[in-house]
């Protein structure tokens, strides 16, 4: 339950927000800027009482303030301590290890699916190595939780597909007056996309229109992030577009 800037289908939370369970309890307050998390955030146990809180911060940094158990204990305060991280549902640790100045520290390990066991190990907040293993016995190093989503084909491609399709608005013709625009967008476990957000744009705000058109084309047509190096998740990624005039 919050607001939201936009319609269906690319909603962008604004302001805060409330989450429930199923079974109606409160599930988490978190707060949105243009769309995302930003400030602190407080999560519940689907019975009641605090789970934990987090403080997102500028850039993606997120520091990890409280963690409390499922008996109530406070076994993480003020950034340090043990921290567990849960299932979507609540039903399941799936990774746990010890945090201090908000970050990850030493060895975190645990089950995040039921085929998937992950080992980590962090020096301030740093993951340093890591290997994913699954019950078909497959392995994978990693020295970074998540990779990055692809365009099928690669970057050139991409642009080359944004160069065959974007089109220069009528009103930015008549004027003669192009610039960059920047579009950040959700790549989701499918390799469609979301969520797309004018990071900087134009006082044309056709400029903007055009370039989420174009870039909205691509929807499906993408690989999606990989995290632990094997389980696909939904992850941002920022393109910028220009539009631009030839005088010769």
């Amino acid at each position: 339950m919050g607001k939201s800037l936009n319609p269906t289908p690319y909603v962008e939370f604004e302001g805060p927000c409330i989450q429930f369970f199923a079974n109606g309890k409160k599930k988490s307050i978190i707060n949105y800027d243009d769309g995302r998390q930003l400030g602190e955030a407080t999560y519940y146990y689907p019975s009641s009482g605090i789970y934990a809180i987090k403080e997102y911060q500028e850039y993606g940094n997120v520091y990890l303030k409280k963690c409390v158990d499922s008996a109530g204990h406070i076994i993480a305060d003020n950034g340090k301590g043990h921290w567990i991280d849960y299932d979507p549902g609540m039903e399941r640790i799936t990774m746990q290890g010890d945090i201090d100045n908000g970050k990850p520290q030493g060895k975190w390990s645990g089950r995040v699916n039921d085929t998937l066991t992950v080992n980590m190990n962090y020096v301030n907040g740093e993951l340093q190595k890591g290997l994913s293993t699954a019950s078909s016995g497959k392995s994978y190093s990693f020295t970074k939780e998540s990779m990055f989503p692809k365009f099928k084909g690669g970057i050139e491609s991409f642009y080359k597909f944004l160069a065959q399709n974007i089109r220069m608005p009528p009103s930015m013709v008549k004027s003669r007056v192009g610039g960059k625009v920047f579009i950040s967008f959700m790549v989701e476990k499918d390799g469609s996309l979301s969520n797309f957000i004018t990071e900087k744009g134009l006082l044309d705000k056709a400029a903007e229109k055009e370039a989420i058109r174009v870039i909205a084309l691509s929807s499906g047509m993408w690989k999606p992030a990989l995290k632990y190096g094997l389980i696909p998740e939904r992850q941002e990624y920022i393109v910028p577009l220009n539009f631009a005039f030839s005088y010769r």
